[in-house]
């Protein structure tokens, strides 16, 4: 009995090497085909590109090194906009660009693309810098079919009026633009930007809405779960697979299968066996903000299945909260209270009344414009109510604490006695102490780019400096066209990330563009 525990024990380990090997063998055979200026042949699918005027995006296939790589770059002229346009369905694009590995993170704490796209097995990237031609595969699978319905639903989505668009993208086709970050600052600042992840909650109001539906048309309802066995698989790729949609998915298809076969197994059973199916499929996806997340707060939902709904949804805020901090640095006073009223709100009326929309939308029906004002009515009352006072930047914690902190917040769901309770809370403090007045001062130079940007700081954070703020000339920039700051990304996250909200003193060296843009 014992060796037979040793080999199951084993498994999960012989599988992760596997998985390491394979990712290592990547990187080699990309390595080996990097250099500049190749022309490269590429499979894009229509919903994974992304164009915003003259910029595109897009994740792609490359047959040649039989991985998917990041591809970006800037149409120079109409030609390359309409081949871009033109694609509508699965299509092979062949591109003259620099195919290199995908750069890391110049600043600590700063958005890792390396690490982002590497934890979904995505390694290189091509810096397009000509597109040639632009052909079409005619041989699909099921899971281009998905991605060209997701294509054909966002489309559709192009004329709706600006907010509803935004909603329908975001909650149906799981995709946000490159304006979503910009129209929801209230949501994000209260911490409810989860609400615009597809996540179990959509899931379940979809699959009650289908089987109501299906219901009025007398189908049975052992039909109806054969229905969504088969279809739910499809509408993960439809709804933008993301990591969180995934345990979703998987869980619904466990307790889906489980009442098909007549077993029986626990909420906790199920969600164990979705973590046990994504650690297959990909166990770096865990490393991911979004997955880590959406597994713990599920727990924590199934853990606190005794309680009552605000104790519920408190509990849910505690257990979450270190993962927040540790990968956004900061959290809103009002968050809590902002779950507990808005989460009820937002399920029972908010997307409904998007799906309502979505369909006035497609059938041209009036009161569209109703919806979407209300849409806009709730998006403003978001930003007012995020203006209260009470935004705490916090710092980031080490992982270590977290997992100390996560650990503590379900003994207390367990066994919720005081001493636990203060424990979590010494904690906590003590964290935001040791991040906000260090023993040791710092000068860091960052990296914004063309620019020049330092901060210098004293122990204790008894005196912040920043001398210059860096900025990008827009020498080429088109009239009207948005200005994109980097400093949100680069110097502003690095100083939330060490608890630093305020400047006492900015040192600006002479007034060119890129040493004082950022500041203008």
């Amino acid at each position: 009995m014992i060796i037979v525990n040793l080999l199951l024990m084993l498994i999960p380990i012989l599988i992760f090497m596997l998985y390491q090997h394979n990712e290592k063998t990547k990187l080699v055979n990309l390595n080996q085909n990097c250099g500049l200026s190749k022309q490269v042949k590429i499979e894009i699918l229509p919903d994974e590109l992304k164009i915003n005027e003259n910029k595109f995006h897009a994740i792609g296939y490359v047959p040649k090194i039989n991985q998917k790589v990041v591809l970006f770059g800037f149409s120079k002229n109409k030609q390359e906009q309409q081949l871009l346009k033109s694609i509508k369905t699965k299509s092979l694009i062949e591109v003259t660009g620099d195919l290199s590995e995908l750069e890391k993170a110049p600043n600590f704490n700063q958005f890792d693309s390396n690490l982002f796209y590497g934890n979904q097995g995505i390694h290189g990237q091509i810096k397009v810098r000509q597109i040639n031609k632009v052909s079409y595969d005619y041989k699909r699978t099921v899971s281009d079919i998905m991605h060209l319905i997701r294509y054909m639903g966002l489309q559709r989505t192009s004329k709706f009026p600006k907010t509803l668009k935004m909603y329908v993208q975001s909650l149906l086709f799981g995709f946000k633009n490159s304006d979503f970050k910009d129209n929801m600052l209230g949501v994000q600042q209260l911490g409810l930007i989860h609400l615009f992840s597809i996540s179990g909650m959509h899931v379940y109001f979809l699959i009650n809405f289908v089987m109501f539906m299906l219901s009025l048309l007398h189908i049975k309802r052992e039909s109806i779960d054969w229905l969504l066995i088969f279809v739910l698989p499809g509408y993960f790729i439809v709804a933008g697979a993301s990591v969180g949609l995934l345990r979703v998915i998987l869980m619904v298809e466990g307790r889906l299968g489980v009442k098909k076969f007549g077993l029986y197994f626990t909420r906790l059973d199920i969600w164990s066996f979705a973590l046990m199916i994504n650690l297959l499929i990909n166990p770096m996806l865990l490393l991911q903000f979004g997955c880590q997340l959406s597994y713990i707060l599920s727990f924590a939902l199934i853990y606190a299945n005794h309680l009552n709904n605000v104790k519920r949804t408190i509990m849910m805020n505690v257990v979450g909260l270190p993962f927040i901090l540790f990968n956004l640095y900061e959290w809103h006073i009002l968050s809590l209270l902002a779950n507990i009223l808005i989460i009820p709100f937002f399920s029972l009326v908010i997307f409904p009344i998007v799906i309502i929309g979505y369909f006035l939308a497609i059938f041209n029906l009036p009161f569209v414009h109703l919806v979407n004002n209300g849409l806009l009515i709730f998006d403003k009352i978001m930003i007012v109510v995020s203006k209260f006072p009470g935004e705490i930047t916090f710092g980031k914690p080490i992982m270590l604490v977290v997992i100390g902190m996560v650990i503590l917040s379900l003994l207390i769901l367990g066994n919720p006695n005081l001493k636990n309770k203060i424990l979590l809370i010494s904690l906590f403090v003590l964290t935001f102490l040791m991040i906000h007045f260090p023993l040791t001062g710092e000068i860091t130079f960052f990296d914004v780019g063309q620019g020049d940007s330092t901060l210098i700081r004293q122990p204790f954070n008894t005196s912040i400096t920043l001398i210059d703020t860096g900025g990008k000339p827009n020498f080429f920039a088109k009239e009207g066209q948005k200005t994109v700051y980097l400093a949100p990304e680069t110097s502003i996250r690095y100083l939330k990330s060490i608890g630093i909200n305020h400047i006492d003193n900015i040192c600006l060296s002479h007034q060119d563009a890129d040493h004082i843009g950022y500041i203008l």
